[in-house]
């Protein structure tokens, strides 16, 4: 089973005089017919559906050629200009361990410049298949279900061409996606356990009525003029995306080892039922300790703020079990968060706060960064720029590969170093108040040994130093880098490398209880090394209702096409100006990963726990005053929140106005205390049924399951028959006096009564709006 290319013009590489033999995989389970690269048909013998894709025909013009014809790829910046003719050898093998399955594998050999990858692709046919359910990446909603993360098209992990508006995601969280067609399904992934080769996507709707998909095999450094790609899989599943999830969670049990959460020291987070965000106990205003920060200062007692929020933390600990709650912090550097990477210049108001909640029970989990580190820092100077100097590199003001700073990433993909000069880093917050957020940012290659260890040195000292008890490392993937081959490790590797020497180092320091937490899914490299992970799915659409879109992100949800930007832009943004629930109402409608399940959230079940993005709303402030739609609003943003919760495995999100005497808040509240009560745990992919969006056992022995019974609406299921309420984005609660009776309105009633209650809720609406005013008044340093 081979395919030999002739030489060709990778611009003219589809030429009807470049004829390859077409190929065909016939067992007694599945047909898979194949030609020149593309898979071009696909029969499920056990169900006898037929799917027949598409073989695209790419005229020498198309300035997407390049991206997506099968055979030799290389960087947009060295690819064969048109009418240029290089030599390259490509083949393609195909074998079947079993019936069910075909293991592709791809070689190449080129006569100039070095072969960077090698990919083969999908021509999907959208009204023959019911989805296209991806573990990570942006799409357009209508065809794909994904977990969404809403970076800018410029992030590390993915690739924009802006001259052909194609999206290429070249680190996928998770290396995996399924077909799911009326009957049954393919899942494709690739098997590449020592992470040898790195893995790219891309995704094109040009054509009507189909979606492209690109399978690349891109080589780390040191590149040659030959190329093996890893191991593609492509298995057939019988049924529901279920099925499929349930074939990859066996393979990552396998094939990488992983430790079931339950057997961990940190088994403790699956019993976790709350996460507040950011909560205004653990911070006086705005976020500082005595003194202030910058040019900032403030006049309140500190003292009287310490036991506002000790008698604070003891009327909730009255409301809820401290062991089942955790706080999400990132106010704990006196730099704020996202500045001043990796220094841990800590607030000792947050010590003193953070002490007093572990003593009574709760957990606190730090928010940290994976590889970013600014210019500013002690640890840049020592670690970084004079420790290169040394070593002969570091060029400071140069932006080619030789000369940045020793360690510092270099993107093969943007073929330019992994440096964000003169960023402004931050949220506004932090300039009201004065905090310089201008800066420079280095992202760290996690393969250079030196970095690792410097890096874990500086996590542990701060959990030392704090007592808390959780991490959350943001910006887990890494990008394909040039620089590689200076390392032991490519950034894979070295991420993974990274995770194991952080967890041992926990465990030989008597902190093997420490829970290791990271931004969206993990990857494989680190995914036994991580206990939780911070859900961001469907984050677009609460920005939407809220009037803040990133850009491109309503059209590729809507799958609109990318000219229509502007119109759509300009449609959001005169209608958020009063919140228009019919508007809001159509855009969601048209989102139909609301009705899906998360096959990732469902797949790693066994090994991760979901908790809510930092950036979630809060309900209790949505919506603008005197707009006579704020209160739909305000339950759309709930619902919303708690349909992504479900997606996810993602615990409920209660903020610091956990106390508000509001019923969208009530039923939030309601929720969380029935997780607590109840402790659903996910059920295995195999048990869930076609339809739901997501499936519990629960701990006296019943289930729990989540469907959707109109398009806007979620029902709480429960075996006994019986309904927990039904949820509408716009128009919130309904048949939920089961769920209202979990409601802890006595001891919430007991709690207003105490004074540090009173004098929070002082704090946290009176004293922080006189200091945002104050704060304004001058003029922020940096901007």
């Amino acid at each position: 089973m081979k395919y030999k290319s002739t030489p060709i013009s990778l611009a003219l590489i589809a030429l009807a005089a470049v004829s390859l033999s077409a190929e065909v995989v016939d067992t007694s389970s599945m047909r898979l017919e194949f030609e020149d690269g593309w898979l071009t048909s696909w029969t499920n013998k056990k169900t006898g559906e037929t799917v027949q894709f598409g073989c695209r025909d790419l005229a020498p013009n198309d300035d997407k050629a390049w991206v997506y014809q099968p055979g030799v790829w290389w960087h947009p910046s060295e690819r064969p200009k048109k009418g240029e003719t290089i030599a390259s050898d490509w083949n393609m093998q195909l074998s079947t361990p079993q019936p069910d399955e075909v293991i592709l594998t791809q070689n190449a050999h080129v006569n100039q410049g070095p072969a960077e990858a090698v990919q083969w692709s999908i021509q999907i046919p959208l009204n023959e298949i019911e989805a296209v359910h991806m573990p990570w990446g942006l799409a357009p909603a209508r065809f794909i279900t994904a977990d969404y993360h809403t970076g800018n098209f410029d992030s590390p992990s993915y690739y924009w061409e802006k001259r052909t508006g194609i999206l290429s995601f070249h680190e996928w969280r998770q290396r995996w996606y399924l077909i799911q067609g009326k009957t049954g399904g393919l899942l494709i992934y690739c098997d590449d356990p020592a992470f040898d080769s790195r893995q790219a996507l891309e995704w094109d709707l040009s054509r009507k009525g189909f979606m492209t998909l690109t399978n690349r095999s891109m080589g780390c450094a040191p590149l040659s003029s030959d190329l093996t790609s890893s191991k593609w899989v492509i298995r057939q599943y019988e049924g529901w995306i279920n099925e499929g999830a349930q074939l990859y969670q066996d393979f990552l049990a396998k094939t990488y080892d992983v430790t079931p959460l339950e057997q961990r020291p940190t088994a403790w987070v699956a019993n976790l039922a709350f996460c507040i965000n950011k909560p205004a106990a653990f911070r006086p205003p705005p976020y500082v300790g005595p003194g202030g920060v910058g040019s900032y200062n403030y006049n309140s007692d500190w003292t009287e703020s310490l036991k506002a929020s000790k008698e604070w933390l003891e009327s909730l600990a009255k409301v809820v079990e401290p062991d089942k709650v955790m706080f999400y912090t990132t106010g704990w550097r006196q730099a704020g968060n996202d500045n001043n990477f990796p220094s841990n210049d800590i607030d000792p108001y947050f010590v003193y706060t953070c002490r007093m909640a572990r003593q009574l029970g709760f957990h606190v989990m730090l928010h940290l960064h994976n590889h970013l580190v600014h210019d500013e820092t002690v640890f840049y100077q020592r670690y970084i720029r004079d420790q290169s100097r040394l070593m002969g590199e570091g060029k400071l003001e140069e932006n080619t590969a030789d000369d940045i700073p020793y360690g510092v990433g270099y993107c093969a993909l943007r073929d330019m170093p992994m440096i964000q000069r003169n960023k402004d880093f931050g949220s506004s917050h932090y300039r009201r108040m004065g905090l310089d957020t201008i800066m420079t940012g280095y992202h760290m290659h996690p393969g250079w040994e030196a970095y690792r260890y410097m890096k874990v040195a500086n996590i542990v000292a701060a959990v030392q130093a704090t007592g808390a008890d959780m991490i959350h490392l943001d910006v887990p993937s890494l990008w394909h880098d040039k620089n590689d081959d200076r390392f032991e490790y490519n950034t894979a590797q070295g991420l993974r490398e990274l995770y194991k020497l952080l967890r041992e180092t926990f465990d030989a320091h008597g902190l093997a209880n420490v829970a290791i937490a990271t931004e969206v899914m993990p990857s494989e490299p680190i995914l036994r090394y991580v206990d939780m992970a911070q859900m961001s799915r469907g984050r677009s659409a609460a920005n939407l209702l809220e009037g803040s879109v990133p850009e491109n992100l309503i059209e590729l949800q809507m799958g609109k096409d990318l000219a229509q930007a502007d119109q759509i832009r300009a449609a959001a943004a005169a209608a958020k100006k009063n919140f228009d629930p019919d508007f809001y109402a159509k855009v969601v409608s048209a989102m139909p990963e609301l009705g899906q399940p998360s096959i990732l959230a469902m797949a790693n079940s066994p090994w991760v726990v979901g908790y809510p993005h930092l950036g979630n709303f809060n309900p209790d402030y949505g919506g603008r005053k005197g707009d006579p739609n704020a209160a739909t609003q305000q339950n759309a943003i709930q619902a919303l929140q708690i349909w992504w919760a479900f997606t996810n495995n993602t615990i409920p999100n209660t903020q610091s106005t956990i106390f508000a005497d509001q019923p969208i808040s009530n039923g939030r509240l309601a929720l969380g205390c029935f997780w607590e009560k109840y402790d659903p745990r996910l059920a295995k992919p195999e048990e869930w049924h076609r339809g739901d969006i997501a499936r519990y056992h629960l701990n006296n022995g019943g289930a729990f399951w989540v469907t959707r019974p109109e398009p806007l609406t979620l029902r709480l299921n429960l075996d006994n028959g019986k309904v927990l309420g039904e949820l509408n984005v716009f128009k919130g609660w309904s048949n939920d006096s089961l769920l209202q009776s979990f409601y802890p309105a006595k001891e919430i009633e007991a709690a207003r009564e105490t004074e540090g209650y009173r004098i929070m809720e002082e704090i946290t609406q009176e004293s922080l709006k006189a200091a945002y005013n104050d704060a304004r008044k001058k003029k922020p340093k940096g901007g």
